[in-house]
């Protein structure tokens, strides 16, 4: 009985550090310009929101495709294979159950690496997008295998051909810079260091040290400015891509 509560102390200890390193100033990642703590909607930054807003009316109906458990808007479908609170319908993004040009605006963020076929999806958003309609795609680079759906990882020209055989190209960019991905990459490594082999309690121990001693590098591409250097996304951890409808 004693050995078991001290299992159960430790785990829930470890469970209230990793909660710890999740919240905004300790996770591995940052987007530029984060404006998650302002707006408490998960993944949401300023590319994401002058997406959403820029020549847009109160009018205009967009969807979420793969948004977890947030809700961007009011005027906001979100759309995910997996029922969450937050989420307004439950499907696959290989064949979306709306008609045809039903929508102004289609997000997809962070989603095309979970994707058996993305350029299937990339059909089904073109086809419930309305003419002239816009897309906003954002993808990983440099970023450890985070899900046991992961598949894919994309370069800014893959992903630019992948997606303007579908959408006319109208800006891309890096949204998270190569210190997030320094810092990401470093934390993963030192929870496999930990882990011998298998996830469980040395891993989740490995990932909490390798948090609290690498989560500050993320900063560094705002303090140098590397947000600013073209070359960024030659080493970035996630970039964008915004196209429309022709």
């Amino acid at each position: 009985m004693y050995i078991g509560s001290c299992k159960k102390k430790t785990f829930f200890i470890l469970d209230l550090l990793k909660r710890f390193l999740k919240h905004p100033v300790f996770r591995p990642t940052r987007f530029y310009y984060d404006w998650e703590l302002q707006t408490n909607i998960i993944h949401y930054h300023k590319t994401l929101h002058w997406f959403l807003i820029h020549e847009t009316s109160s009018s205009f109906l967009i969807l979420d495709l793969g948004s977890g458990n947030r809700k961007l808007s009011e005027r906001t479908i979100s759309f995910d294979i997996i029922f969450y609170p937050l989420v307004d319908v439950v499907g696959d993004a290989h064949a979306l159950p709306f008609k045809t040009n039903s929508f102004d605006r289609v997000v997809v963020q962070e989603v095309l690496e979970h994707v058996r076929h993305p350029e299937k999806v990339l059909i089904e958003v073109k086809r419930v997008l309305k003419p002239k309609g816009r897309i906003y795609v954002e993808v990983p680079l440099i970023y450890p295998i985070h899900d046991k759906v992961d598949y894919w990882r994309f370069t800014p020209s893959g992903l630019d051909i992948l997606c303007r055989d579908y959408f006319k190209p109208l800006r891309s960019g890096v949204v998270m810079g190569g210190s997030s991905a320094i810092s990401v990459v470093l934390r993963n490594y030192f929870a496999i260091i930990f882990s011998q082999g298998r996830k469980g309690f040395r891993y989740n121990l490995g990932w909490f040290i390798g948090g609290l001693l690498t989560f500050w590098l993320k900063y560094l591409d705002e303090l140098v400015k590397l947000q600013d250097n073209p070359l960024i996304g030659m080493v970035a951890a996630a970039h964008y891509w915004i196209g429309e409808k022709q």
